[in-house]
C-alpha cells in the first residue's frame, strides 16, 4: 500500500510576512486583482508582488470573468465601486459560475466599516473585507491565509483522488480516512468562520450564542463585563444583563430580531454599564447561532449628558448676561436720581420714607443682577496667588455662626496645598453658598466637612468631565450628611432660579453664582447626591507655581469725596451719562462729556487745561473703553482711568478678569460710591 503524502503547514502569527506555500511542488497559487483605478491597481500588485504568487488583474468586471474562464484562483480582491459591472455584480456572476462558486472574494473599498456595505458584501458571497487607506501588513496577512486555504484544499482534494485510486484495497480503512477528512476540512471552515466574526473591529466584544447560552467570547466580552473568559463561556447571556433590560433581551430573542439597540449590562464588580448591541442570526452547520457585537458606551453617554448641560448652561449665562447688563444700566439711573431726590425731601417728609423703599428695592435688584454676572461670568474678578485654606480659616468663624449650632462644621485642610489663581472674595463666597446649601439640607442638624487637597487628574480622570484638561489641581470639597438629591434634581441645581425650597425661601441664585464664579476661575464643579445619602460638591481650580499671597486687609475710608479736578465722563446712554455729570459736578469736580470715543478725543485735542482722570464705559458702539483709555494715554499720559460698566467683557477683562492695577466700578453706582471711587483713584500713588 502507498502512503499518501503529506504537506507541512507552518503556523502564521500575526506579524509573519514571510513567503510559504503549501502548492505541490512545481506549482503556485494564483490571485486575481480586479480595479478599474490604474494606480490602485498598480498599488495592490506591489503589496503582493513579494509573496511567490502567480499575480493577475483585470480592470473591469467583465474582463475578471473572461480570466476565470482560463484558470482557477486562489483569491479574488475585488473593487466595490467600477463603472458598468460594480463588485456586488461581478460577485454574484463569480458565485453562479461552477468553476468559481468557491473562489474566496476579498472586497477593497474606501466604505471603512459602514454595516449595510458589510452586510451586502456578505450577501454577493464576499468573505471580508479591506478598507482604504490600506495597511500593506494587514492585506498581505489576510492573502496568506486564503492562500494557505486554497493550498489546503488542493491538496485535500489530491489525497482525496489518491485515496480513491486505492478503494479497492482498502474499502474500510479508506472510508473512515475520507470522513475523518471531511470532517477536518468542515471544522477548519467553521472555526475560519467564527474567528472572523469574533475579530471584527467595528465593536469591542463579540460573542457568539445557541436558544441565549453563550459558546464563543473574544477578549473584548470579558473587558467590558470584568469577567475571565472562562467565566463566561457556557452562561446564559442574560447573567449580564441588568434587570431593567432583561425583557427587552428575552422578546428580541424569542422573536429572533437583529440590529443595533442599547441595554444596560451588569459589570462583575456590581455597577451598571450602558451597551450599544448588534445582533445577527447565523446557521453554521445546521445549528442556528446568534452573533452579537457589544460596545460599552457608558463613558459615552456619561460625557454627552455633560456636554448637553454645559451647553444649556451656556444659553442661559448668555441670556442671564445681557439681561443683568442691561438691568444695571437702567438700576443705575434709578439710584442714582432717587438719591437726588431723597435729598430734597426733610427728614420729617413722608416721600422721603417711600423714596427710601425705592431705594432699598433697588439694591436688592442690583444684588440680583450681581448674582446673575456670576452665574455668566461676565462679573469682574481680580486674582491674585491665593491659599485655599487661608480663605477656610479667614471665613470659618463667620460660617460657623451662620449655621448655627446644630450643625457641626468640620475643616479637613491638607498641610503642603498649592496655591491658586482667583479672587479671595469671591471663593470666600462659594464657600458660603455651599455650606449654606448644605445647613439647608439638614434641619434637624448634621455635619458639613469643608476639605482641601492637591490632586493631579490624568486623561483616564478627565474623560469624565467636559473641557478640563490633565493637570495639577487643588481641590475644594463640600460635604453634608442631609437629605441629598435625586438625579432631576441634579440636572438643574445649577440654573439661575431654579430652587426646591419653599416660595420665599431663596432665590434660586446661590448654586448658580457658585458654577459661574468657578468656571470664571478656569475651575469645574461636579456634585455627587443620592436622596437619603447627602451631598459633596468638589471643585477643582487649577494649581499655579506661585506663594500665594496674604489675604487683603480691609481698607480705611478714604476723607471727604470732593475735588475740584477735570473729569471726562464717556457713557454712550444719554440718562447715565447726564447722571453721571450731575454727580461729579455735585462733589466739586469739573466735568466734560462726550456719547462715544471719537468724540472724546476731539475734545482732548481741543481742551487747552488738565484733564485729571478719564471715566468710561467699557462697551460702547465703534470704539470701546479700552481702545480710548490706550489712545488717550499717547495725548495725555498723566490722565488717569476708571472703567464702569454693567458688566465686563474683553474689551478691559480677558474672561473677566481684570488686568492688574486697572480701575474698575461696577454699575449700578449710586452718588457716594462713584465720588468715593472717583477720589480713591485721583489720590493713588502712581
Amino acid at each position: 500500500m502507498t502512503d499518501i503524502p503529506k504537506i507541512e503547514i507552518p503556523a502564521l502569527r500575526a506579524d509573519d510576512t514571510t513567503q510559504r506555500s503549501v502548492m505541490p511542488v512545481g506549482e503556485r497559487a494564483s490571485v486575481l486583482i480586479v480595479d478599474d483605478t490604474p494606480a490602485k491597481l498598480t498599488s495592490l500588485v506591489a503589496i503582493v508582488s513579494g509573496m511567490a504568487l502567480e499575480i493577475v488583474t483585470a480592470n473591469s468586471g467583465e474582463q475578471a470573468l473572461r480570466q476565470l474562464l482560463k484558470r482557477d484562483f486562489a483569491l479574488i480582491l475585488l473593487d466595490v465601486n467600477m463603472p458598468t459591472m460594480d463588485g456586488f455584480e461581478t460577485a454574484t456572476l463569480i458565485r453562479s459560475r461552477p468553476r468559481s462558486a468557491h473562489t474566496p472574494i476579498i472586497f477593497v473599498t474606501a466604505e471603512a466599516n459602514l454595516e449595510a456595505e458589510r452586510f451586502r458584501g456578505y450577501i454577493h458571497g464576499a468573505v471580508d473585507f479591506i478598507y482604504s487607506p490600506i495597511v500593506p501588513e494587514i492585506l498581505r496577512a489576510k492573502v496568506q491565509v486564503f492562500v494557505d486555504l486554497f493550498c489546503l484544499q488542493r491538496q485535500l482534494m489530491l489525497q482525496h483522488e489518491h485515496l480513491e485510486s486505492l478503494v479497492a484495497q482498502r474499502t474500510t480503512a479508506l472510508t473512515e480516512e475520507i470522513a475523518e477528512h471531511k470532517r477536518a476540512r468542515d471544522a477548519l471552515t467553521e472555526r475560519e468562520l467564527r474567528y472572523r466574526k469574533l475579530t471584527e473591529a467595528s465593536f469591542d466584544g463579540i460573542a457568539i450564542t445557541v436558544e441565549g447560552v453563550i459558546i464563543e467570547a473574544n477578549p473584548g466580552v470579558a473587558e467590558i463585563f470584568g469577567y475571565p473568559l472562562d467565566e463566561i463561556i457556557s452562561r446564559p447571556i442574560l447573567d449580564f444583563v441588568a434587570d431593567e433590560s432583561r425583557e427587552a433581551v428575552l422578546q428580541r430573542f424569542s422573536k429572533g430580531e437583529e440590529g443595533r439597540f442599547e441595554l444596560t449590562g451588569k459589570h462583575k464588580d456590581g455597577r451598571t454599564i450602558q451597551l450599544e448591541t448588534t445582533t445577527r442570526k447565523h446557521n453554521v452547520s445546521g445549528r442556528s447561532e446568534r452573533i452579537l457585537a457589544v460596545r460599552d458606551v457608558t463613558e459615552k453617554r456619561v460625557l454627552e449628558a455633560q456636554l448637553r448641560q454645559a451647553q444649556k448652561m451656556d444659553a442661559i449665562g448668555q441670556l442671564a448676561g445681557g439681561v443683568a447688563h442691561d438691568f444695571n444700566n437702567l438700576l443705575t439711573a434709578i439710584l442714582g436720581y432717587s438719591d437726588f431726590v431723597i435729598d430734597t425731601f426733610e427728614p420729617q417728609d413722608r416721600r422721603r420714607a417711600d423714596m427710601e423703599e425705592v431705594i432699598k428695592a433697588g439694591q436688592r435688584a442690583a444684588a440680583l443682577t450681581r448674582q446673575l454676572l456670576a452665574f455668566s461670568r461676565k462679573q469682574v474678578l481680580q486674582p491674585t496667588a491665593v491659599d485655599l485654606n487661608a480663605v477656610v480659616t479667614g471665613i470659618h468663624q463667620m460660617l460657623s455662626r451662620l449655621i448655627g449650632e446644630h450643625v457641626d462644621l468640620v475643616p479637613i485642610l491638607a498641610p503642603d496645598l498649592g496655591a491658586v489663581r482667583a479672587d479671595s472674595g469671591q471663593l470666600e463666597q462659594v464657600l458660603m453658598n455651599l455650606v449654606l446649601n448644605a445647613r439647608d439640607a439638614m434641619p434637624s442638624g448634621g455635619r458639613v466637612v469643608i476639605e482641601t487637597s492637591n490632586i493631579e487628574l490624568d486623561e483616564t480622570s478627565v474623560r469624565q468631565h467636559v473641557a478640563v484638561r490633565p493637570g495639577s489641581y487643588v481641590m475644594l470639597g463640600v460635604s453634608d450628611t442631609g437629605h441629598g438629591m435625586d438625579e432631576q434634581t441634579q440636572s438643574r441645581l445649577f440654573e439661575p432660579f431654579f430652587t426646591t425650597k419653599e416660595l420665599g425661601k431663596g432665590t434660586g441664585l446661590g448654586l448658580s453664582t457658585v458654577y459661574g464664579i468657578v468656571k470664571q476661575s478656569g475651575g469645574n464643579i461636579r456634585v455627587d447626591s443620592k436622596p437619603g445619602h447627602g451631598t459633596t460638591f468638589t471643585i477643582y481650580l487649577p494649581r499655579v507655581e506661585e506663594i500665594a499671597e496674604p489675604l487683603a486687609m480691609a481698607s480705611p475710608p478714604v476723607g471727604p469725596p470732593t475735588g475740584t479736578e477735570t473729569i471726562l465722563v464717556v457713557e454712550d446712554t444719554d440718562g447715565l451719562r447726564t447722571l453721571a455729570r450731575k454727580i461729579l459736578e455735585r462733589y466739586g469736580y469739573t466735568v466734560i462729556d462726550a456719547p462715544n470715543g471719537e468724540e472724546a478725543l476731539r475734545i482732548c485735542e481741543r481742551h487747552e487745561g488738565a484733564i485729571h482722570l478719564l471715566l468710561t464705559d467699557v462697551v460702547m458702539p465703534g470704539m470701546s473703553g479700552r481702545v480710548l483709555a490706550d489712545r488717550l494715554a499717547q495725548l495725555r499720559s498723566e490722565t488717569r482711568v476708571l472703567f464702569t460698566s454693567g458688566y465686563t467683557d474683553d474689551a478691559i477683562v480677558h474672561h473677566g478678569i481684570l488686568r492688574t492695577g486697572t480701575a474698575f466700578l461696577q454699575k449700578p453706582y449710586v452718588l457716594d460710591s462713584l465720588a468715593r471711587k472717583v477720589r480713591e483713584v485721583l489720590d493713588a500713588s502712581t
